[in-house]
């Protein structure tokens, strides 16, 4: 998980200090090599089932769990990261990409860790065979959502037994009723060392990362309100001065003493 280490507030506006996490975003990795491995789409939702047992502990559920909001480092580790969206179980959800919604989201339902467990099926599918999408976005039709995905097409050079075990996973984490689904993350995550350990060691994480343009994440800045992070005019002047006094030469003091 991206570590917070700080929340801003001024007036009905927030910021989240995160932590920096060079790499790529899943998103633009898969733009730019379209479906991945078996192994490596299990690794990284290893690592994404990781990160949702760490906030289960604090009750916390992500709320937009999507592509764009994994980011991969040098190693190929997977980082959960942008938790604008994340909510405490039962409380009503502030909002979320269509991509990443649950069936009980789209019908208002109290914000729950299945939710998240729902949106990991999706992304896992993504990673697989691909995002079927509604328009140029890449984002799901509703009513598709709704109902639950459930396409499945034959993966190339894998045996039946563990594509019987694939298909048994994703179709917990996409079932439609929420009780269908893992019941925790314990459970999810002996799943998937099971058919882990059954499948090849993936690929180097390089070799997954290897053409993906860098991009750098961009600044929180951006997206900051001004009057969040802008001094009022007389505040800067004090500073100013206040730098002047403590790093100016000793004639630009006795000018300041002297005015």
């Amino acid at each position: 998980v991206a570590i917070i280490y700080d929340d801003v507030a001024s007036g009905p506006w927030m910021a989240l200090v995160s932590q920096y996490l060079p790499g790529h975003d899943l998103a633009s990795v898969l733009a730019t090599k379209g479906a991945l491995s078996v192994e490596q789409a299990l690794a990284i939702v290893s690592d994404i089932a990781a990160a949702l047992a760490d906030l289960r502990r604090s009750k916390i559920v992500h709320g937009d769990l999507k592509a764009s909001n994994v980011i991969l480092d040098g190693s190929g580790r997977a980082y959960l990261t942008d938790f604008g969206a994340a909510v405490l179980e039962g409380e009503a959800y502030l909002g979320s990409s269509l991509e990443a919604m649950s069936p009980e989201q789209l019908a208002g339902a109290p914000a729950s860790l299945a939710s998240d467990f729902f949106a990991l099926g999706l992304l896992l599918h993504r990673m697989l065979w691909g995002l079927k999408g509604s328009d140029d976005s890449d984002r799901l039709n509703a009513i598709q959502l709704s109902r639950g995905l459930k396409w499945m097409k034959p993966l190339p050079g894998m045996e039946r037994s563990h594509y019987d075990s694939l298909e048994q996973l994703l179709g917990s984490l996409l079932a439609i009723d929420p009780a269908g689904r893992p019941a925790g993350t314990f459970d999810l995550r002996e799943a998937l060392r099971e058919l882990r350990s059954a499948l090849p060691i993936p690929d180097s994480p390089r070799e997954l990362l290897r053409g993906v343009p860098d991009v750098s994440q961009p600044s929180s800045i951006e997206v900051i309100p001004e009057d969040l992070w802008q001094l009022p005019w007389l505040n800067r002047i004090e500073n100013r001065l206040s730098n002047f006094w403590k790093y100016g030469t000793p004639g630009v003091r006795g000018l300041m003493i002297s005015v």
